[in-house]
């Protein structure tokens, strides 16, 4: 049977486009198949949204209210129901064929020999239908455009961003162009080793595609919250590391924590305050195989309060005399 696209929406052939998007609002959100889990309800929306692609597009619906529901197989050069510009190769007159029933309310198909209009322009224009498992099409065969891309912000700790993560988000997309809202909520698994500022890409979690395009993708912007400790830096972990005055004059081996837990370090004797130490594939694992590095930069620990004797022990070392470490300083700009 014949779809009525007007009737669909439930307006008058004389609608505007404002009263046509209204309608077409009020009835999406009532049959949407996240909101209405009711038997016939995904079929109805999608129904709604044949309906609104036409008759909110002008050239669309001219050529609709022309031809009926046949509108998108009609080749150029068509001059409206009674007959064509040109007669087609063969002697065929179409005019003759559709005589007045194309243009009937609600867009009958007219018969042919056993089969539809659209079966005859298939023979001998070449138009594809569309068939279970085709990409959809729009008007002339064209495929129909895909929806909007949806970009989502997401922050995730450090060691989320090292060993992966799954993330559901429920949110409402709006289409630009409409006006419809499309609630959804989406489940995505965010991979290990995601940096600062990467996109993770949900295919087909995006805007729906209008006039039955497939759906926009829902792109994922990865932000990493701040570590108390750690700072990563591509695919290298950063650290400071605090040794007391002794350990760093005398030397020591100090215990420090990695992601495959603690390793002992050696600190030589001498060891200066911002100095810094390579662990070598201690990092974050790359995606394609390897590690980073694991980077200490020592913090010397200067105790706040002595007591009288600690004072006086530091003073008998007296190792530096801080006049002769800051000789060479320029005393003038």
């Amino acid at each position: 049977m014949a779809k009525d696209f007007y009737k669909i929406l439930g307006v008058a052939r004389t609608a505007d486009e404002k009263e046509i998007k209204k309608a077409y609002r009020k009835l999406a959100r009532e049959y949407h198949p996240d909101v209405n889990k009711s038997n016939g309800a995904e079929a109805k929306f999608k129904e709604i949204n044949e309906a609104f692609q036409v008759l909110s597009d002008s050239d669309k619906r001219a050529l609709y209210d022309q031809w009926g529901e046949q509108f998108d197989k009609i080749p150029p050069g068509a001059s409206g129901p009674g007959g064509y510009a040109d007669t087609p190769p063969g002697g065929v007159n179409f005019g003759d064929i559709f005589g007045q029933a194309a243009g009937a309310p609600g867009g009958a198909r007219v018969q042919w020999q056993g089969g539809d209009v659209g079966d005859l322009f298939e023979g001998l224009f070449g138009f594809r239908k569309r068939g279970q498992g085709q990409p959809a099409q729009g008007p002339f065969g064209h495929a129909a455009p895909k929806g909007q891309d949806v970009e989502q912000p997401v922050t995730i700790t450090l060691g989320e961003s090292i060993h992966g993560a799954t993330r559901t988000f429920q949110f409402a997309l709006q289409d630009d162009h409409s006006g419809q809202v499309f609630p959804r909520k989406v489940t995505v698994k965010i991979p290990a080793g995601v940096r600062e500022g990467s996109t993770v890409r949900a295919k087909g979690q995006g805007a729906p595609g209008p006039g039955g395009g497939p759906n926009g993708d829902l792109l994922l912007r990865i932000h990493l919250q701040p570590h108390p400790f750690w700072t990563r830096k591509g695919d290298d972990l950063h650290a400071e590391l605090p040794i007391s005055f002794e350990e760093a004059a005398l030397g020591a081996t100090v215990e420090v924590p990695t992601l495959d837990g603690t390793v002992k370090l050696k600190i030589p004797a001498g060891t200066g305050s911002g100095t810094n130490f390579r662990l070598s594939g201690r990092g974050i694992p790359k995606p394609k195989g390897g590690k980073g590095d694991l980077y200490f930069k020592a913090k010397i620990a200067v105790p706040k309060e002595l007591t009288d004797e600690q004072k006086k022990l530091v003073q008998q070392l007296n190792l530096e005399n801080g006049d002769a470490l800051r000789a060479n300083l320029p005393t003038a700009i």
